[in-house]
């Protein structure tokens, strides 16, 4: 009896120390949650992490013909910094939601402007916004594989009868009250009943580890999902809303009990959490959960899909309207039928006191300067606005006119030593994809305009070369009908391309031995030199120098070199 006392002293006090902990966890979270509002994130994550966001995007790709930023635009332009520094998404889907958002443009205001009429309602009430934010945060994230690959997998599982997991249950109840009946031979009970339920729960779990970790987070998010429509909804929400309830009540049948079951996974660490995963594993709740409602789940996954969508999209709602109060300065983008470009105040939305850039074009735009002057920084600032404007309906701009647009680059190409490519080859095959993207007609929602943005157009070749190739290639893609933005080196093309492109340069200054940029968009192309001047800033010899000078002047007049 004093065993029995004993025992239900301690667990009663590991459960008050739990519920204690998980009360003063819940007031650092909602704090926590409060901050990140209208803030960058500074969230860390891993690669298998990050993997896993990315796993929605694939899962999509292969079932759906969209338009979507391949991967090489998207790590020109750093668009996975710069989701990561907006995702302030409080669960799996909505990390995962916001990551394809952003990877995949859309030609429909319709769409684009409910997107930012549902940001604009939750920032505007703060209560109900931090009520979504807990409820979806206590959701959490899974580990494994993405959510919605791991959803499609479920048809594989294996399904089985839970005659061995009730027998396991039983015994373990059995052994329970022999120990106060026949102490000697219940602890014998007790003991043999661990060993085989311990052993037949890790087999049977072994099997579906991943299935059953996406179960547990499904059965908790229908179990958050219960109180989060208990939360008065936001006027204008209400439909959202409403496809909630409406899953919950079609997922009744399952998931009576599921917090018991499945709940608490999120706290891992805690003296509750420990306790439950103890219950699990010897009396095979969650296995006899996952085999009785595998049927019913699979059978209603349309719905389940379309619970997940919706949480998910409110989600990366909230993350869109912490970005624009982030970023401070913005504005909803005027799509526009002619391929007039027109942004005024444009700045990079993850440089702090970025100086804006004024452009305004319907032919293409070729950029010249030094090195470091902000020629890549103004390419990849244009592409996001177009991108955002069209993803999160936020340019980073006082202004912001354009048609609409599919994104294409080829600004960071680099040679490969296992995939056999040269950097003149890799460069070659990046601005060919954007060619062959001219005629390619194949995307239902996004016919659009192509916009395309090339960074030092084939520097992996000789001077005549690529200035004979990069001509042709930049009059194929406007000829084509591309608006195209090119930053390069070669002052010939701004000659050569006169007729097709507008000529924009950075420039910059030598005050007191040093070299001072200002990063501001001007009209014309750059005549500078100052390449040469920072080899003596540095200290190279004056004869140096003085003789790159005179025979960078000697050049610019006869267009012929002296031999040396």
């Amino acid at each position: 009896m004093a065993v029995f006392i004993i025992i239900a002293i301690v667990v009663i006090l590991l459960f008050l120390r739990g519920v204690s902990e998980n009360a003063r966890n819940r007031e650092k979270r909602k704090e926590a949650l409060k901050k990140s509002f209208g803030a960058f994130s500074s969230r860390a994550y891993g690669y298998d992490e990050f993997e896993r966001i990315r796993s929605g995007l694939k899962y999509l790709r292969a079932k759906e013909n969209e338009f979507e930023i391949d991967d090489i635009t998207a790590n020109d332009i750093n668009l996975d910094e710069l989701y990561k520094s907006i995702n302030i998404s409080c669960s799996q889907m909505g990390d995962e939601y916001l990551y394809r958002l952003l990877r995949r443009p859309v030609s429909s205001e319709e769409v684009l402007k409910e997107r930012g009429r549902v940001a604009e309602l939750l920032d505007e009430n703060e209560e109900f916004r931090l009520e979504l934010m807990e409820r979806l945060k206590n959701m959490g994230r899974i580990s494994g594989q993405g959510l919605w690959s791991t959803l499609e997998k479920l048809d594989n599982v294996r399904c089985e009868s839970n005659a061995l997991h009730y027998f396991c249950l039983a015994a373990a109840l059995i052994a329970a009250v022999l120990i106060f009946v026949r102490p000697v031979i219940g602890f014998v009970a007790v003991l043999a009943v661990l060993f085989f339920n311990v052993f037949t729960y890790f087999k049977r779990k072994g099997e579906i580890d991943g299935e059953l970790v996406t179960f547990a987070y499904i059965f908790n998010c229908l179990y958050q999902a219960k109180y989060l429509i208990k939360i008065k909804a936001e006027k204008g929400l209400e439909k959202y809303f409403d496809t909630i309830s409406a899953a919950v009540n079609s997922f009744k049948k399952v998931t009576s009990s599921s917090y018991i079951i499945f709940g608490g996974r999120s706290l891992t660490g805690s003296f509750l959490s420990l306790f439950v995963d103890y219950i699990r594993i010897v009396f095979h709740l969650d296995l006899i959960k996952f085999n009785s409602s595998l049927k019913f789940v699979l059978e209603n996954r349309t719905v389940l899909f379309e619970l997940l969508e919706t949480m998910g999209f409110l989600d990366a709602a909230l993350s869109i309207a912490s970005f624009r109060r982030a970023v401070g300065i913005w504005c909803t983008p005027v799509f526009k039928d002619e391929d007039t470009l027109d942004i005024k105040g444009l700045h990079h939305p993850l440089i702090k006191d970025a100086v804006p850039y004024d452009i305004c074009t319907d032919r293409g735009v070729l950029v010249t300067g030094s090195n470091a002057s902000g020629k890549s920084t103004f390419l990849r600032s244009v592409a996001l606005g177009v991108l955002l404007g069209e993803t999160i309906y936020t340019v980073p701009a006082a202004e912001a006119g354009f048609a609409y647009s599919r994104i294409y680059s080829s600004m960071a190409a680099s040679d490969s030593i296992t995939g056999g490519d040269s950097l003149y080859m890799a460069e070659i095959k990046a601005v060919k994809r954007i060619v062959d993207a001219l005629n390619d007609s194949s995307y239902g929602n996004g016919n659009g305009r192509i916009i395309c943005f090339l960074d030092e157009l084939l520097r992996g070749t000789n001077t005549i070369e690529r200035i004979a190739a990069g001509s042709g290639i930049l009059k194929e893609l406007a000829g084509g009908g591309a608006l195209c933005f090119a930053a390069t080196h070669d002052i010939e093309l701004t000659d050569i391309l006169s007729e097709r492109f507008d000529n924009y340069h950075f420039s910059e200054s030598i005050e007191n031995d040093s070299i001072r940029f200002n990063y501001r968009l001007e009209k014309g192309a750059a005549r500078t030199r100052n390449a040469i001047a920072l080899l003596k800033l540095l200290g190279f010899d004056e004869k140096i120098t003085a003789a790159a000078f005179e025979e960078a002047g000697k050049f610019e007049n006869t267009r012929t070199w002296s031999r040396i």
